[in-house]
């Protein structure tokens, strides 16, 4: 099985096959001149071994390359000039890993203290509740019902509390679709998701039709770059209309969850025969966009932990001393 590359080492390779290029190497040449400083490139140096083109190497390794990728490699393999295409490609995977490295960076607060909430409703269900309040209930001569206190010592909570702590971690620590789809359901996160995802779709449509390729085969290969699922499912929807017969102008403004930008920008690229320099614009204009609000989310996220961990530790404190002055009130 071909090792996965993290999108660090994607980029570089990328970045170093459009140099080559440069300087006048075949693609294909220059990649088998790469295996030595990226080993995870093998599997395509065999494949271009046994006789297959570059894009068919690309392509026989989806875990490694999307179908955007593919394409922008089959563009720049078919050009005379392949530079140029190939370093559009490297920015545009410059631009992917910032664009979702920033959109992490805004969860890490929010991540921080709900972490910190869960911990402590961990260690209260685990520790004080069924060790501290359950027996002096019981010596108040107020015992819970049974039914509560056996919930409470069956350990199902904390069983169900560790899972949704593991669920968030991996939503806002690890990228993929799976992720994407359970980060959704965080309400800070799942705009400013969407919003990434359409910057980094318009700058791959924009890329493909700059290197040539027809609007409805890009509009499908670009919506391989797309993580989210509502936008995922949108954007098939959109090649759907394009496919009947309508403008992408047209099939964006359709949309009820797409950026408005993308239909005026797809409406004046249809006007003025420019559709792959407009969608570049409206994917920088997105890009701004999510820069904007993932700043906004980090000058709020301080005085938001800071709060939060106040009321945390409060609750904290009532929840174990109550059960003592409860306790004390009790005695004769």
């Amino acid at each position: 099985m071909t090792p996965i590359p993290t999108p660090t080492e994607l980029h570089d390779a990328t970045r170093q096959l459009a140099l080559l290029a440069r300087l006048g190497y075949p693609l294909s040449e220059g990649l088998q001149a790469m295996r030595e400083t990226s080993p995870w490139l093998a599997g395509v140096g065999e494949s271009l071994a046994r006789g297959d083109t570059l894009t068919q190497a690309v392509t026989r390794h989806p875990r490694v390359f999307s179908p955007f990728y593919a394409a922008m490699v089959e563009a720049a393999e078919a050009s005379e000039k392949p530079a140029p295409l190939m370093a559009r490609l490297s920015e545009w995977l410059e631009r992917s890993d910032s664009v979702r490295r920033r959109v992490r960076s805004a969860l890490f607060h929010p991540w921080l203290v709900l972490n910190c909430l869960g911990l402590q409703l961990l260690a209260m269900l685990t520790l004080v509740v069924p060790g501290v309040l359950i027996p002096l209930a019981a010596a108040a001569g107020r015992p819970l019902p049974d039914g509560l206190s056996g919930l409470l010592q069956s350990g199902l909570g904390p069983a169900f509390l560790l899972v949704a702590l593991v669920a968030l971690n991996l939503a806002v620590l690890r990228d993929g679709p799976a992720t994407a789809a359970a980060s959704t359901w965080l309400p800070w996160a799942g705009p400013l998701r969407q919003l990434a995802d359409q910057a980094l779709w318009a700058r791959a449509l924009g890329s493909l039709l700059a290197a040539g390729v027809e609007l409805p085969r890009a509009l499908r290969q670009a919506g391989s770059v797309v993580l989210s699922p509502s936008v995922r499912q949108e954007l098939d929807r959109v090649a759907e209309r394009v496919d009947r017969g309508s403008t992408l102008a047209e099939a964006l403004a359709e949309s009820d969850l797409l950026d408005s930008q993308l239909a005026w920008s797809a409406a004046a690229g249809d006007e003025r025969e420019e559709l792959a320099c407009q969608m570049l614009d409206a994917a920088e204009s997105l890009d701004q966009q999510v820069e904007r609000r993932t700043e906004h989310s980090l000058r709020m996220a301080g005085p938001w932990a800071l709060g939060a961990v106040g009321v945390l530790v409060a609750l904290g404190l009532v929840a174990f001393w109550a059960p003592f002055y409860n306790s004390l009130g009790a005695l004769p």
